[in-house]
């Protein structure tokens, strides 16, 4: 019995050691990736035209929608001049290391995703959005209802976890703050990251817009600015495919 129990722990340690290195293999496959300097020239590239056209597009649809007297169009304005404003934020703390605060504003930049996405789905509710009363806000505009309404596009998971890294106070958030970090950098995934949740919002946007007589507007900016900078992303880095944030450490 004991000589069984002896080969046991041996086969068990054999085992943990086959997938530690297994685990180190992978996280350097991983660590190729997102610290690869071609493609994290294409995030930041992405990142910083994203951003610059939602503040342009923002205003040109507030502006647009109070001289025609179009809700609908002022309120979508409002909402992308939200996300470019959040974006460009996001871009300039990126830039000096502030990670903690970078989280702060993805995770507020996904609820702004969440109405773009709203805005093109469903009109009418959309927009009700301005003229709401804040009851009604929070009824019917909450994260967690226009998930539900998404059909499974936005996933409970990803937001839950950027609420633990930067949208609450959270123990988790703690490993965004400086001299947590070990030897991990989280900025190559930050940039990725916000990436990713840029391309789907200015995708939501051209899809809020299609049939509306603002669309040659977005379909010019798109097509001069925006879609050539993010297919040479998606040419160039993995993490336009679906690479996620990684869960923050325990503890």
């Amino acid at each position: 019995m004991a000589s069984q129990n002896a080969d046991d722990v041996a086969s068990a340690s054999r085992h943990d050691n086959r997938m530690s290195e297994i685990d180190e293999a992978r996280k350097a496959a991983l660590d190729a990736v997102v610290f690869d300097p071609a493609a994290q020239h294409a995030r930041v590239e992405v990142c910083d035209t994203v951003s610059s056209a939602l503040q342009t597009l923002g205003h040109s649809l507030w502006v647009g929608g109070w001289l025609f007297g179009e809700e609908w169009t002022r309120g979508l304005g409002i909402v992308v001049q939200m996300g470019g404003e959040l974006a460009a934020g996001a871009v300039t703390l990126l830039r000096v290391g502030q990670h903690y605060p970078v989280a702060a504003l993805v995770r507020q930049l996904i609820e702004v995703e969440y109405l773009a996405f709203t805005f093109a789905h469903d009109e009418p509710l959309a927009k009700s959005w301005l003229a709401c009363s804040p009851e009604q806000l929070r009824k019917v505009f909450t994260p967690a209802q226009m998930r539900h309404r998404s059909g499974g596009r936005f996933r409970d998971g990803e937001y839950w976890t950027h609420c633990e890294t930067g949208g609450h106070p959270h123990p988790r958030g703690a490993f965004m703050l400086p001299c947590h970090q070990g030897d991990d950098d989280p900025g190559p995934w930050q940039w990725g990251d916000l990436a990713q949740h840029l391309a789907r919002l200015w995708d939501c946007i051209v899809d809020a817009v299609r049939g509306h007589q603002w669309h040659p507007l977005v379909d010019d900016l798109d097509a001069s600015t925006v879609r050539p900078i993010l297919k040479r992303w998606y040419s160039a880095d993995p993490f336009a495919h679906g690479i996620t944030l990684p869960a923050a450490p325990s503890s």
